[in-house]
């Protein structure tokens, strides 16, 4: 159940991840994400998740390992409940892993050091299929704002086919 509702969905199949996470019964958690279940979840209960690219977290001993059909999709990442932890928790997870051999060889950066000044910025509160409620568009055009503040170029965009990635996406699943 979601730890602040016991009505409502943690949602996602990293949903007890997060609802421990955001409980406090851990300070961090490893999820899986094909399709939303880390970023769901996450913002179901209130916590900060990150889904790392493909190829950045090692999958080996997950159920999903290496090598299925759906190799591209899957990733694993770290729950936590403030996104510095998800960065302490990315230096760990990232590196060679000689059981999966899709992992790519490559340093991560420092998020600090990135220059929000001249950062080229797009959102999207309706992706075509569906809009976001109020409250969370709202929420990300504050964030949007921050950022523009501090020197990114913000407009808002959505890029012409995102309206086509669900059944895309639907029937790479099947």
């Amino acid at each position: 159940n979601n730890p602040y509702d016991s009505s409502r969905t943690p949602g996602g199949s990293s949903g007890g991840a997060a609802a421990i996470v955001a409980a406090g019964g851990v300070p961090l958690d490893l999820g899986s994400d094909t399709g939303g279940s880390i970023r769901i979840p996450a913002h179901f209960c209130g916590i900060a998740g990150i889904r790392p690219t493909v190829g950045r977290v090692s999958r080996a001993g997950h159920a999903i390992g290496p090598g299925t059909a759906i190799d591209a999709l899957t990733t694993i990442g770290p729950l936590a409940r403030r996104v510095a932890d998800l960065v302490l928790a990315l230096r760990v997870l990232v590196g060679l892993d000689r059981r999966d051999p899709f992992l790519a060889p490559v340093p991560l950066g420092d998020p600090a050091a990135v220059a929000l000044a001249g950062l080229r910025v797009a959102l999207f509160t309706d992706n075509g299929i569906t809009r976001a409620d109020a409250p969370v568009a709202n929420a990300v055009r504050a964030a949007a704002g921050v950022l523009a503040e501090a020197g990114a170029h913000v407009a808002e965009y959505r890029p012409p086919s995102v309206a086509r990635t669900e059944p895309l996406f639907r029937n790479a699943m099947l």
